[in-house]
């Protein structure tokens, strides 16, 4: 019994070894790590392995493979008993993860597939590596996805993306078939484009989206371009000209992707909407307006005087910018459609409105500068549900991820929940030391707003707390304030005693912007760019889309 026991375990060991002859059959102990991928979403993300992770190793030479499953489990790394009839020193071994995973592989390469037509998902890329057969001693080796991942930002506007594609300016091969060279993992892709393309199209109107596009590992001599298709019909491009070297399990951001940027602005009795970027350049509007309102046409739909449709101060796109939500100082409010210049919705006694906004079920609210915020059905003109009182009620924000509507007026801050028809009480916060005199306020993100007056702040809903931005604390003026924390540019405009552009100490005709929020500000000379704006007493510049 004792002569078979240890002839059974001579066998066993010869096992793990080979006897140096070609020929002989053996089992290869290798220790496989598996390295960190990006996900679709461009974070960094790990391998648990798992009993059952079973992973497929390629002798080239021979093109014998083994398909085995791992001696432990529960983290990236563990070593696995690959079975061979035939392997001999300096023979090439490639693992593959999953073991199912298609690949061709021959004697000097091992071909995969990095998709060229993608859906914005995850994509199914092997994870492969290679090491060379030296002796029959236990061997390591790493594994990795061998892609790289470009994240696309498209800004927020009143579309969705259908389908977006990309290219190496250089002509570069990105995806399709990838070959991989064993001894110095040489990488050559075949096909030059990759596109996302999207069932349900992309919705970029409640905030920037990212798109991710998965490539090969590739350097970019002259950058990229991307074209992003959108619903309406409409091609957004981003491109950079810079190098780019990307390493398996490399992440690119490109700069953010805008549909054109267009702005409204209000004052007196005229609503613009113009072109941003020609604006910018000509320093005015008005080569670039691709839509303007006179209010003084709703005078009869409201029953008032001609000489009543003045003083607008507010003029939100609602509805996927199928809308405009106005407020005007001189006690009114309305909805209209911007295609038929149709009045939806109005109130005719809203005392000094300086803004409004549309609830959930049909609600409309409105901040009214003498003191309350009234609340109002959206299917009943001019019938009022409930008020409450806020000094100086100047701005309205309703907040989806809190289903809380946020006001502000003077120095004070109330959080409203609605409960029928009713405004209730959630909160009331004091905004002294940080801003006061409270003009406007406007979403940055879902838990963030940005509140101008005296100074300008920003508030983060969830924790509550106000943060200076210190740049401006010198300053008086704010009456709109407009923030993209993916662009980081900000617009807005600025009045009050012995720095107003307009007929009053509240009106201006410039419409300003900085793309450095932090930089020094002065009323009389602004680290800022211009839009002249000079036939109206403007009073807000709005984003109607980024």
């Amino acid at each position: 019994m004792r002569i078979n026991f240890l002839f059974g375990t001579l066998v066993l060991l010869s096992a793990f070894s080979c006897s140096g002859g070609k020929g002989d059959p053996m089992i290869t102990r290798t220790q496989v790590t598996v390295k960190n991928y990006r996900t679709a979403g461009g974070s960094a993300n790990s391998v648990t392995l798992e009993k059952t992770s079973a992973m497929c190793m390629y002798n080239m030479a021979t093109g014998e493979k083994s398909v085995q499953q791992p001696i432990s489990s529960g983290s990236n790394v563990s070593s696995y008993l690959f079975s061979f009839d035939k392997v001999t020193a300096g023979d090439m071994l490639a693992t593959v993860y999953p073991a199912d995973a298609p690949v061709a592989v021959s004697k000097d390469k091992l071909e995969f597939t990095i998709p060229t037509s993608q859906d914005g998902g995850e994509t199914d890329i092997p994870f492969i590596g290679f090491r060379e057969y030296k002796s029959s001693s236990p061997g390591s080796m790493s594994i990795e996805r061998k892609a790289a991942i470009v994240l696309v930002t498209v800004q927020p506007g009143a579309f969705g993306i259908t389908r977006a594609v990309l290219q190496g300016n250089g002509g570069e091969a990105l995806a399709g078939t990838v070959s991989v060279t064993p001894k110095d993992e040489t990488l050559t892709a075949e096909a030059k484009t990759v596109e996302v393309v999207f069932n349900t199209p992309l919705d970029c109107r409640k905030g920037a989206v990212k798109i991710p596009f998965f490539i090969a590992p590739v350097r970019l001599n002259t950058g990229i371009s991307v074209v992003c298709t959108t619903d309406t019909g409409q091609e957004i491009k981003v491109e950079t000209a810079d190098e780019i070297a990307l390493a398996a399990g490399a992440r690119y951001d490109t700069d953010p992707a805008s549909a054109g940027r267009q702005l409204i602005a209000v004052g007196s009795n005229k609503v613009y909407i113009f072109d941003e970027d020609p604006a910018r350049k000509a320093g005015n509007y008005k080569s670039s307006v691709s839509w303007e309102w006179d209010a003084t046409a709703a005078a009869a739909t409201l029953g008032l005087a001609a000489n009543r449709m003045d003083h607008m101060d507010d003029a939100k796109p609602k509805n996927d910018n199928k809308q405009l939500l106005i407020t005007s100082s001189y006690s009114w409010a309305l909805l209209l459609d911007i295609a038929t210049k149709n009045v939806l919705w109005f109130a005719t006694d809203v005392k000094n409105a300086h803004s409004a906004e549309i609830l959930p079920d049909d609600k409309i609210v409105v901040a009214c500068a003498d003191g309350s915020v009234a609340l109002f059905n959206k299917n009943q003109s001019n019938v009022v549900l409930d008020s409450s009182p806020l000094e100086s009620a100047h701005a309205v924000v309703w907040m989806e991820s809190t289903q809380r509507l946020y006001a502000v007026g003077a120095s004070k801050m109330i959080i409203f929940r609605i409960n029928g028809n009713k405004l209730v009480v959630d909160d009331e916060i004091s905004s002294s030391g940080f801003v006061g005199g409270m003009h406007d306020m406007t979403a940055v993100d879902d838990h963030t707003l940005i509140i101008g007056g005296s100074k300008l702040a920003f508030f983060d809903i969830l924790t509550k707390k106000f943060t200076a931005v210190t740049a401006f604390n010198g300053v008086a003026g704010f009456k709109s304030v407009n923030y993209n924390p993916y662009s980081k540019e900000f617009y807005f405009t600025y009045a009050w005693a012995n720095f107003s552009e307009g007929d009053y100490d509240w009106s201006s005709h410039w419409i300003r912007y900085t793309d450095d929020i932090n930089a020094s500000f002065s009323p009389s000379i602004p680290a800022c760019g211009v839009i002249r704006v000079e036939d109206i007493n403007m009073y807000k510049v709005r984003i109607f889309s980024w």
